[in-house]
């Protein structure tokens, strides 16, 4: 992978080696945050109850401790919404 820092436009590379059987097993503790905010940007696209109360589900499923200060802020973020 190759990319530029955001600030300082410096070119990064890093890489590695591994099967996709691998990529497969390995845990995946960050997917069901990532899941929940991309629901909750495709429900700002088109906002409807319906889309928001999906978003929350699982901004509150992801979140189930509650420790999370991104997600915690977008369940805020979504109840204040007017289509909530």
């Amino acid at each position: 992978m190759t990319w530029e820092t955001p600030l300082t436009y410096e070119a990064k590379e890093t890489s590695i080696e591994t099967t996709v059987g691998e990529l497969l097993a390995a845990d995946k503790p960050h997917l069901a945050k990532g899941k929940a905010i991309v629901a909750y940007a495709e429900a700002l696209k088109t906002p409807s109850k319906e889309a928001l109360d999906a978003a929350l589900a699982l901004v509150d499923g992801a979140n189930g401790s509650g420790t999370d200060p991104e997600l915690t802020e977008i369940g805020e973020l979504i109840k204040l919404h007017p289509q909530f």
